[in-house]
């Protein structure tokens, strides 16, 4: 078999001897990454959206939770973000919005905790 002399190969023969595991385990060491340590390190930080893209994202979001690449490159622009930022933020939104809908209880339970009671039948 040809593959089993090639770089890939070797590098991931050499990642699960080293305990790496997973689909892109070769990846790893194609970009000199050997160590746990290094891997934490190429880590890309958490983007803090500001307060004012926050309320713009949500603004379009409330308009349309499906964007055309023509918008995402527009808003991406307009809010200083890059499309793969705006593109993200719109898939986790829309999973946020999936789960709220799929558990209208738990929104109950949210609003009926934020709203004082008015129970005009049984007073506290």
């Amino acid at each position: 078999d040809p593959y089993l002399h090639t770089a890939a190969y070797n590098n991931l023969l050499y990642a699960t001897a080293n305990g790496y595991r997973g689909p892109h385990t070769p990846v790893l060491f194609q970009f000199g990454i050997t160590s746990h340590d290094s891997l934490q390190s190429a880590k890309r930080t958490r983007t803090a959206f500001s307060s004012t893209q926050l309320l713009n994202l949500e603004k379009e979001f409330s308009r349309n939770s499906y964007l055309t690449r023509i918008r995402r490159i527009e808003l991406a622009q307009s809010l200083d973000l890059s499309e793969k930022q705006v593109k993200i933020w719109f898939q986790n939104r829309r999973v946020k919005q999936k789960k709220l809908l799929m558990s209208p209880s738990r929104a109950d339970e949210a609003m009926d905790r934020t709203e004082p009671s008015a129970n005009i039948d049984n007073p506290p």
